[in-house]
Parts: structure tokens; sequence; C-alpha cells
């Protein structure tokens, strides 16, 4: 009998010891509930309830999911985390062109941060800004939340505020920009379509990629955030601007310039008077040989887009200025060396075709 009861204990103590242990393929997931809704904007970030642990860890939520773009729009170096909430019980419909249709109640959260040093991510980083888009009534309202020094809470502002951003870059030299979070009306400026506000960057063809360890898409899907999700093989995707594998000159010079350009110059855009650079623009569009609409700000040159000639070009031009003759013309301080650097070579590879003098 003696036996008996320890062997019964032992056998227990396996059993324990066995349904304790972690399961790399089925990991135990501790439920981190979210609000089932939200109603306004409110005045803290905190007071959303969406991260759990320290703020500035942003630790997601049930219902907030996480993603990223394959190109994304410059900000001055900024990293971003980006999530969407989800009101439980929501969907979102698929949308094969323009930005998804989300349910109402939804929240888009962007979070803007410089890493001490680019090289290694894990030294640590400076939140500057929260920016938010939420969908009430069928209609989309901006919210910015600005961090304290402490990296404690981030509180909703109207006006705009310059920041003094230090980092290490890629090659090691240090930076610094005085960087500036827009105000709620400039941010107002470049989401607005046909006097409209709306979100930029949660489109299919550049959400569908890789992320977390799963196709966004199908990982949305799989959760019940999104419906009418077509087989994956079908759905348009953009290329990474900065990855030569991912596409050829001409498709990533388009992508950087739909995200980064073509919120305002699209036909239903502020800029729809002058060149349009939104990715569904055709070729004869995008400002070959055409007269700038500023002349102005064109730095002496005659036509936005000289095919051949990259340093005859507006275009080029603009991007490479900080001054009021920069472009874009919000929020941004800083030359993105790379991505002029970009333009200019798909512009250079252009056939000539002799603008005329």
């Amino acid at each position: 009998m003696l036996k008996l009861k320890y062997f019964t204990i032992i056998l227990l103590g396996a059993l324990f010891i066995t349904f304790c242990k972690k399961d790399p393929e089925n990991p135990i997931v501790t439920p981190r509930p979210s609000p089932d809704k939200i109603d306004t904007l409110l005045p803290k970030l905190s007071d959303f309830k969406l991260f759990y642990g320290d703020l500035k860890d942003m630790q997601a939520t049930d219902n907030l999911f996480n993603y990223d773009l394959i190109t994304p729009l410059y900000s001055d170096y900024a990293g971003k985390a980006r999530f969407i909430f989800f009101p439980k019980g929501s969907t979102a419909n698929y949308n094969n062109t323009g930005v998804l249709n989300f349910p109402e109640g939804t929240l888009i959260l962007k979070t803007f941060y410089f890493s001490k040093d680019l090289r290694n991510e894990a030294l640590g980083r400076k939140i500057l800004e929260t920016r938010v888009l939420f969908l009430k009534n069928g209609i989309w309202h901006s919210g910015n939340y600005h961090w304290n020094n402490e990296q404690t809470e981030a509180f909703l502002e109207e006006e705009e505020k310059e920041v003094t951003a230090n980092w290490i870059d890629v090659n090691g030299i240090s930076q610094t920009t005085q960087y500036l979070i827009p105000s709620n009306l400039d941010c107002e400026k470049c989401h607005k379509s046909n006097e409209t506000l709306e979100p930029l960057g949660p489109k299919a063809r550049n959400l569908n990629k890789l992320f977390n360890g799963k196709n966004q898409l199908q990982a949305l899907n799989e959760l019940g955030f999104l419906k009418g999700l077509p087989a994956l093989g079908s759905i348009p995707k953009v290329p990474k601007w900065d990855d030569p594998s991912s596409g050829s000159l001409d498709l990533r010079a388009r992508a950087y310039l739909d995200i980064n350009c073509g919120h305002c110059h699209n036909e239903n855009g502020n800029a729809n008077f002058t060149i349009l650079l939104n990715w569904e623009a055709g070729a004869d569009k995008l400002g070959k040989c055409q007269t700038p609409s500023y002349g102005s700000r064109s730095g002496g040159f005659s036509f936005d887009i000289v095919p051949g000639k990259a340093d005859s070009s507006v275009m080029t031009y603009r991007m490479g200025e900080t001054n009021q003759n920069k472009m874009p013309s919000i929020a941004k301080t800083f030359v993105h060396k790379e991505g002029v650097e970009l333009i200019k070579n798909w512009i250079n590879e252009m056939t000539p075709i002799g603008c005329p003098e």
C-alpha cells in the first residue's frame, strides 16, 4: 500500500511537470483584454487602456493589431510603431485598391520614435509623438499625442511642437535635428481626400508582407479582424523601396513617391492641380517636361522632371531642400538622402525626350 502511495505521488508529479512545460508549438497565451469600444479621443494615451505594462513598451492588448508597411512614409529617420484597434466583434472588409474598409470605432495609432543607435535598436529609443485616427459616425477624426520626457505618458495636443532629436546613424555618425511634431491641422492637410479625412498607409498592397512571422493580411483574417480576403497570390503588392530584389527601379521609385507624395498628389488630393504621384497615376501624369505649378519654388529649374537629367529636375531639387521650397512641405526637417538618390537614379534612367526650351 505504501509503495502504491509513493508511485501515485510520483506519477501525479510527472504529469504536473509534463502539463506545465511550455509547448513551443502551442504557447500558453495570457489574455490581455482590450476595451470593448472607444467612443471619443481621450486626453491621455494611457486613458485608452490599449497597452499593458509600461506605456513606452507599447505591449498590445488583445484587440490591438500591430502592423508594418512594405514601403513606409519617411519622417526624418524616425522609427514607427503602428497599431489598429478593432472594437469587440467588429471586422474590416477587404479592399483591393484603397485603404481597408474599417468598421465603426476603429482607432489607428502611429508612434514616432528615434532609436539611440540605428546599428543596435536594443540600446533604446526616445518616443516623441503618437498620431491617432478615429472613425466615428463614418467620419475619421485625427489627434496627436505628445510624449513627456519621462516617457511615461502622452497628452492630446492641437498645436505643433519642435523637439530636438539625436541618434547615431547606420554609419556610426551622430545626427541631430529639430524634429517638428505637426499640428492637428497639418495632419489633416495630408490625410484629406475630396475634403474628407482618411488613413494613408493600411492598403492591401502595402500590408501584403510577413510581419511577426505571418502575412499580415492572413493574420488579420485569422484573428477575425478582416473578411473578404482573396487568395494571397492574387493580392497586389508594392516593392520595398530600398530593396532591389523586390522590384524594378521604376516600381520602387513609384512605391516611394506613392507613400511620400501620393496622398496630396492624386486626383482627389490637395495638390491635384499639379503632377500626380499616387500608385495608380499614369506615366503621363508624373511631371515629365511639365512646367512646375509653383515657379517661385522651383530653384530656377524649368520642368518637374527632365527625363535623363535628375539634376535639372524640380522634383529632386525640392526633395533635397529643407527650406520653404522643400517637398514634402510638412513635417520634414532632414533630407532623406537615400530617397533622393533613388528618385535621381529613376529619373536618370528615363529615356530623354527633349523638353522644350
